[in-house]
């Protein structure tokens, strides 16, 4: 997948690093704290490893399959799942809630780098697809 065009605006390796670090940081945290209120916060704790469950997925249909055109698509519900989640916990916690609207803040970037990156490389999902 290095080979792939890349949008301008596409962070670097270590940039990737970073929001890759940060993504479990914000659910170790939401974990650490929808944990300690046992049953109270138990749809949250789900919605939030079903989030990171699906964005396992993300990762295999990106990386494994190299599906650019499916990971694109996989992404809008990804979002849709997530923007569940960050309703139930205003809910529930609310400082876990601001602390994934960094996360949430940061999605229509992703979103919108994914479709580039689909465009940008046509013959890598009919590769893939073959």
């Amino acid at each position: 997948m290095k080979a792939l065009q890349q949008p301008r605006h596409a962070p670097s390796s270590f940039g990737w690093s970073l929001i890759g670090v940060g993504y479990y940081v914000l659910c170790f945290f939401g974990l650490l704290r929808l944990t300690a209120r046992p049953g109270e916060s138990s749809v949250a704790v789900g919605l939030l490893l079903l989030v990171m469950l699906a964005n396992r997925f993300w990762n295999y249909v990106y990386f494994r399959m190299h599906d650019l055109r499916l990971a694109f698509w996989y992404s809008i519900a990804y979002a849709c799942i997530f923007a569940v989640l960050v309703v139930t916990l205003f809910r529930t916690d609310r400082s876990v809630a601001l602390a994934f609207c960094v996360y949430a803040a940061y999605l229509p970037y992703a979103l919108l780098l994914g479709y580039q990156t689909w465009r940008l490389n046509p013959d890598v999902t009919k590769r893939s697809q073959s």
